[in-house]
């Protein structure tokens, strides 16, 4: 539940009918929102690359394994034809495993020319020891 306590009304385009009752977020909720994801970030990024790949790959298989009650809810929602519905969820298996399979590989540290090629060289390294900037308005 949301601090307002509001709610939306989520209707199937074929049908009208109310599909779900969704709650709805004030600024208050964003805040807290925001907050609680900056400070899980700094725990995160400690954790092995290769850990933190494990979640898209779990989230691959889930996808693959409830397609046809994702199919159903994609296609409640917006009214597309199955085939088009099926494409949407396609994509979101298939760009979680390219990023569970390629997080390694793309930060890893990395050898970039220094000042003077030949007589310097240096590393970039993708880590995360700082919060998140705080966005303007939180």
């Amino acid at each position: 539940m949301t601090s307002s306590g509001r709610t939306r009304h989520i209707i199937a385009p074929f049908t009208g009918e109310t599909l779900a009752e969704l709650p709805v977020s004030d600024v208050d909720d964003v805040r807290g929102a925001y907050e609680k994801a900056r400070a899980a970030q700094a725990e995160w990024a400690r954790r092995p690359v290769a850990e933190r790949a494990r979640p898209f790959l779990r989230l691959h298989d889930a996808i693959l394994d409830r397609r046809a009650e994702i199919l159903d809810i994609v296609q409640d929602e917006t009214g597309k034809a199955r085939k088009h519905a099926f494409e949407e969820v396609l994509d979101v298996a298939g760009c979680a495993l390219h990023y569970a399979r390629r997080a390694p590989g793309l930060l890893a540290p990395r050898a970039r020319k220094g000042v003077f090629p030949g007589a310097s060289s240096t590393r970039s390294a993708r880590t995360w020891t700082t919060p998140w900037p705080r966005a303007r308005g939180c």
